[in-house]
């Protein structure tokens, strides 16, 4: 009797398909200052993700949850420079060309939700995977309806959105590219203090009360 190798089946990951498509920008995520090598010279970049819901492509990603909309995500740099591709990309949306000030003015977390049209190509990955890139995000023409967000809309930012139960539901590559930034070690240092400043006020209401407990 021989005992060999069987060939293990596995499914393949459908990739959205490629071309344009309504969308609507369901997450909106600060990650913070990054390190990364272009042509062998190290840059830094203040990256921010934005994740696009496409509500007309729908599969069932899971039996128990039913269709589902097809999601892509892009990194950009957080820049003001009219060059960047989310100054491209937000403004190609508002139909515009910003000015100095409404770029100084500007919260892009403020485009949570926010219908779009989005043009999608396929790449080819270093290991062989082909994906769904991001090229152009734009306004939606008029008369043409976006469906309504299907998904929970998410901003997490180190601010006002700052969430570590929200964090901990990250992916694993993307939870370890938030802990490598100093944005998130500020905030640690913040939290420690925090933490504390509470032990410190509580235990002088504590001492406040066992003094006022003492008998005249």
């Amino acid at each position: 009797m021989a005992i060999k190798f069987k060939e293990v089946a596995t499914k393949k990951r459908e990739v959205v398909p490629a071309g344009s498509h309504v969308a609507r920008i369901v997450k909106i995520i600060e990650i913070g200052r990054t390190t990364y090598t272009y042509l062998g010279e190290e840059k830094q970049k203040y990256a921010v993700e934005f994740t696009f819901e496409l509500p007309n492509e729908l599969r069932v990603f899971n039996e128990d949850k039913g269709e589902q909309p097809f999601v892509v995500s892009l990194e950009y740099n957080l820049s003001r420079y009219e060059k960047a591709k989310l100054m491209i990309h937000l403004g190609s949306l508002e139909n515009k060309v910003f000015t100095e000030d409404e770029m100084l003015d500007l919260d892009v977390a403020s485009y949570i939700g926010r219908a779009c049209m989005i043009t999608l190509v396929h790449k080819v990955s270093k290991k062989g995977n082909t994906y769904a890139n991001v090229q152009s995000v734009s306004s939606v023409p008029k008369g043409l309806k976006v469906p309504e967000i299907m998904n929970v809309p998410l901003v997490w930012d180190y601010d006002t959105n700052f969430d570590l139960d929200v964090f901990d539901s990250f992916p694993e590559w993307l939870q370890e590219k938030i802990q490598g930034t100093p944005q998130w070690e500020e905030k640690r240092a913040e939290r420690r203090s925090d933490v504390v400043a509470d032990i410190k006020f509580n235990k002088e209401e504590e001492e406040e009360e066992e003094n006022n407990n003492l008998p005249f």
